[in-house]
C-alpha cells in the first residue's frame, strides 16, 4: 500500500512537471512577445514615441485584441524545434510593417495594407521612398546579419505536439470570441469609411489582418439564375435612343473640393473661381464619396462601376484584386452602346493601382499616363501640374474624329502630403481663427487648388470655342487629409464632395431631379439619365430601381454576378475587353544609326521622356530624349542580330508599350553615310533651341539600312 501511494503521488509530479514544462513556460513567452510587438508596432505606425502607450491607455480592449491577433500568428512557432527563432522572425515582420507604415505616412495619408504588398511595391518605393532606398538596403543587410546570428545562438526545443495543439485551440478560440464580441457590440468595425481613421481606432494588426482575409464579395445566399432574372425583370426593357450624343468629359479632381465650405476663415479671393463660375452657368451639388482624405481609386471604381465598395473587404481596393482579373461593366460598356469611343488621361504613373491593367476591363479603348506626356511640370512636392492635361483630352478627341468620344481624366497636383514650410509666395492668402485652417499646409492646398482651377478654366475655354457639342462633369474623389470634420462645414458633411455638371450649348436634359443624398456610385446613371442614356445593367438599377425596397440586396447581387459569379445578368458572357492601347498618338520607330564611336540614334513620332532604347529585352537607361522624333544613347555595344525597340518605361520599372523592333546587321564595309559626328549631341536637351539645332544636325543622318550584299551574306549563314 505504502509503494502503490508513492507511485500515485510520483504520478502527479510527473503530470504536474509535463504540464510546466510542456504546456506553460513553453507557451508563456508567446504573451510576452505578442503585447510588446504590438506596442511597437503601434507606436510605429502612430509616429510617436507615446503613441502605443496612450492607445494602450485610451483603448485597452483593441490593444489586447490586436495583441491576441499577433499572438494567433505567432502559433505558428510552436510547431518548429527553434521555436524562438521563428517567434523572433514573426515579430519582426510585424515590426518591418510597423517601419513600413511609418515611413508611408511620412508621404500619404493611406496607411499600408496588404494590397501594397502584391500589388504596388516598387510603385510606392519609387513614387514615395525612392530617397530611402541606401537606407532601406543597408538595414535589411543588417537585419540578415542579425538573424543569421540569431539562428546560431537561440536555443532549440522540442515539445510534445499534444500541449501545442491544445494552446493553438485555446487561442483560437478566444481570437474568434474577441472578434465576435467586437464586431457585434461595435467596438470593431468591419467597413472602414475612412481608412486612415480605422488604423487609429482599430490598430494596425486587425486592419492590416482584414486587408489580408476580408477580399472581394461573398457569394450571395439565395444567389442563382432565377433570381438574377428576377432582378434584372425589374429594369428590362429597350435602350433609351437620344437623338444628342455628345462628347463627354468626366473629370475626378485629386482632393477637390470648396474650401469655402469651412466656417469661420476668408480668403483673398475666391480659391476656385472658374469652379464656382461653371457650376453657376450648369448645375452642381454634393455627391457622397466612399474615403476620407485617401482612396482615390476607391471612388474612381463607384464612379465608374457604378458598384457600391460596401460589399468588398474593409480597405480594399478593386482596382489592385478582382479588376486584374477580370472585365467589368462600367460607363465604357455603356456609352459604346451609343457608339462612343472611351479614353482615359492621367497625369501620374500608368501603373499606379494597376490602372494599366483594371482601365482595359473597365472597357477603356486608350489610356494616356504621364509617361505618354511631354512638357510635364512638376510642383513643390513632386506631383505633375494638371495644366498638361488639357492638351491630352483633346488629343483623345481628336485621335476618333468619326466617333463620338468618353474622356476619363484624373488629375493629381492637388494630392498630399502638405508641407508643412515653403519659401515662396502664394497668390491666395488665408484668414480666419482657425489654426489648422490658416497655417501652412492648408494654404498650399488651397493654393493647388487655385492652379488645378485655372486648367479646369482653360479647357472650359477651349470647349466655348469647339463646333461640338461637349458636356463637363467633374467632381472631387475625397477631402484632403487636413483633419477636416463635420463641425469645421458649413454644410454638408466630409463624404460629401463637390460636383458640377455643365455643357458648351444649349443642354435640356430629360426631367429628372437630383436625389436627396446621391452616393458616387449612382452619380454615373444620375447624369446619363439627365442625357437620355439608360443601358448596362448598374446604370438601369440604379435609374428605375433604387426607391425599390430591395435595391441594396438587387445591386448586391448584380454586383457579384458581373465580377464573381457567372455573368447571367450578361447572359452568361463576360464582357468582351477592349485592344486598349496606352496613349493615343501612336509611338513609331522609323529607323536608327549606329556610329563607330558607339553612339546609337532612333529616329520616330511621339518620343516622351519616358522613352527608352531597348537592345533585345534589356534597356538603355541612359536614353537621351532629343525631342518627339529623336532619342539616343552613347556607348552602345550592338552585336549582330541585336533587336532595337523603343518602349515606354516607367520609372518603377514597368514597360507599358513598344514599338515594332529593328534588327542590327553588322554591315559589310563602312560607308560616309555613317559619319555623322556624335560629338554634335549634348548630353540632355534643356531648351526648344536645343532640340531644334539636335533635330537639324540629325535631318541629314540617314537612318541604319541594310545592304543587299550585307542581307546576301546573312542568307548564306556567314
Amino acid at each position: 500500500m505504502h509503494n502503490n501511494g508513492y507511485r500515485k503521488g510520483l504520478n502527479v509530479k510527473k503530470i504536474l512537471k509535463h504540464i510546466k514544462d510542456d504546456l506553460i513556460l513553453p507557451h508563456l513567452i508567446l504573451f510576452i512577445f505578442a503585447p510588446v510587438t504590438n506596442l511597437i508596432v503601434e507606436t510605429l505606425s502612430r509616429r510617436n514615441v507615446f503613441g502605443g502607450v496612450i492607445f494602450l491607455y485610451q483603448h485597452p480592449f483593441i490593444f489586447l485584441y490586436n495583441s491576441l491577433i499577433i499572438l494567433f500568428t505567432l502559433l505558428v512557432s510552436l510547431i518548429f524545434v527553434r521555436k524562438m527563432f521563428v517567434m523572433t522572425i514573426i515579430s519582426l515582420i510585424w515590426i518591418a510593417f510597423g517601419i513600413t507604415n511609418c515611413i508611408l505616412l511620412g508621404y500619404r495619408t493611406t496607411p499600408f495594407n496588404a494590397n501594397d504588398l502584391k500589388i504596388t511595391t516598387f510603385d510606392i518605393i519609387w513614387m514615395y521612398v525612392s530617397d530611402l532606398l541606401i537606407p532601406v538596403i543597408l538595414g535589411v543587410a543588417l537585419l540578415t546579419g542579425l538573424l543569421v546570428l540569431l539562428w546560431k545562438k537561440l536555443p532549440k526545443k522540442k515539445t510534445k505536439f499534444r500541449y501545442s495543439l491544445i494552446f493553438i485551440l485555446f487561442i483560437s478560440a478566444a481570437l474568434f470570441i474577441s472578434t465576435t464580441a467586437g464586431t457585434s457590440s461595435g467596438k470593431i468595425l468591419t467597413t472602414f469609411p475612412n481608412i486612415a481613421n480605422a488604423y487609429r481606432d482599430y490598430g494596425f494588426p486587425y486592419c492590416f489582418s482584414c486587408s489580408i482575409v476580408d477580399r472581394g464579395i461573398d457569394k450571395p445566399s439565395g444567389y442563382s439564375e432565377d433570381t438574377i432574372a428576377d432582378i434584372v425583370a425589374k429594369y428590362d426593357k429597350p435602350n433609351n435612343d437620344p437623338e444628342d450624343r455628345p462628347n463627354i468629359i468626366l473629370i475626378q479632381l485629386e482632393s477637390f473640393f470648396d474650401p469655402k465650405r469651412i466656417k469661420g476663415i476668408k480668403f483673398s479671393e475666391d480659391p476656385i473661381p472658374n469652379f464656382t463660375r461653371l457650376k453657376s452657368e450648369g448645375s452642381g451639388g454634393f455627391v457622397v464619396v466612399p474615403s476620407i482624405s485617401a482612396g482615390t481609386a476607391n471612388t474612381e471604381f463607384e464612379i465608374l462601376a457604378s458598384m457600391s465598395l460596401d460589399y468588398f473587404g474593409p480597405g480594399e481596393y478593386p482596382f489592385s484584386t478582382i479588376l486584374k482579373q477580370t472585365t467589368c461593366e462600367s460607363i465604357c460598356y455603356d456609352l459604346k452602346e451609343y457608339g462612343y469611343s472611351c479614353h482615359a488621361v492621367h497625369n501620374n504613373l500608368g501603373t499606379f493601382y494597376s490602372r494599366s491593367t483594371s482601365y482595359k476591363n473597365l472597357g477603356f479603348d486608350s489610356y494616356t499616363s504621364i509617361e505618354y506626356m511631354n512638357n510635364i511640370t512638376y510642383n513643390h512636392i513632386g506631383w505633375a501640374e494638371d495644366k498638361i492635361l488639357t492638351k491630352h483630352i483633346f488629343d483623345a478627341f481628336e485621335s476618333t474624329p468619326e466617333q463620338q468620344d468618353f474622356v476619363f481624366t484624373v488629375t493629381v497636383q492637388g494630392h498630399g502630403k502638405y508641407p508643412n514650410e515653403y519659401e515662396y509666395e502664394l497668390p491666395v492668402t488665408i484668414t480666419g481663427h482657425k489654426d489648422k485652417f490658416t497655417g501652412t499646409p492648408f494654404t498650399y492646398f488651397v493654393n493647388q487648388l487655385y492652379e488645378t482651377d485655372a486648367f479646369i478654366g482653360e479647357l472650359a475655354e477651349r470647349l466655348r470655342n469647339s463646333d461640338e457639342h461637349t458636356i463637363l462633369i467633374m467632381y472631387g474623389d475625397h477631402l484632403p487629409g487636413l483633419n477636416v470634420t463635420d463641425e469645421d462645414l458649413i454644410d454638408g458633411s466630409v463624404f460629401n464632395s463637390d460636383y458640377l455638371i455643365w455643357a458648351n450649348y444649349d443642354f435640356e436634359p430629360d426631367e429628372a431631379s437630383e436625389p436627396d443624398e446621391m452616393y458616387a456610385f449612382q452619380f454615373c446613371p444620375y447624369f446619363m439619365n439627365l442625357m437620355g442614356m439608360d443601358s448596362g445593367n448598374m446604370n438601369k438599377l440604379s435609374q428605375y430601381c433604387r426607391e425599390d425596397p430591395s435595391y441594396d440586396r438587387d445591386m448586391l447581387m448584380l454586383q457579384y454576378d458581373i465580377l464573381y459569379g457567372k455573368q447571367y445578368c450578361l447572359g452568361g458572357k463576360k464582357l468582351k475587353q477592349p485592344k486598349m492601347h496606352m496613349g493615343v498618338l501612336p509611338i513609331i520607330m522609323t529607323g536608327f544609326s549606329y556610329k563607330e564611336d558607339g553612339t546609337l540614334i532612333v529616329s520616330g513620332t511621339n518620343f516622351t521622356e519616358s522613352s527608352k532604347i531597348f537592345i533585345n529585352e534589356d534597356v538603355i537607361e541612359d536614353t537621351v530624349w532629343a525631342g518627339d522624333n529623336l532619342v539616343y544613347a552613347r556607348g552602345v555595344t550592338l552585336k549582330d542580330g541585336d533587336v532595337i525597340t523603343v518602349k515606354q518605361y516607367t520609372t518603377t520599372g514597368r514597360k507599358l508599350s513598344k514599338t515594332e523592333p529593328f534588327t542590327y546587321y553588322e554591315p559589310v564595309a563602312e560607308t560616309e553615310e555613317t559619319a555623322t559626328e556624335a560629338e554634335d549631341l549634348p548630353d540632355e536637351i534643356v531648351s526648344d533651341t536645343e532640340t531644334a539645332a539636335v533635330e537639324e544636325t540629325l535631318a541629314a543622318t540617314i537612318p541604319y539600312e541594310v545592304s543587299d550584299e550585307t542581307v546576301a551574306r546573312k542568307a548564306e549563314g556567314n
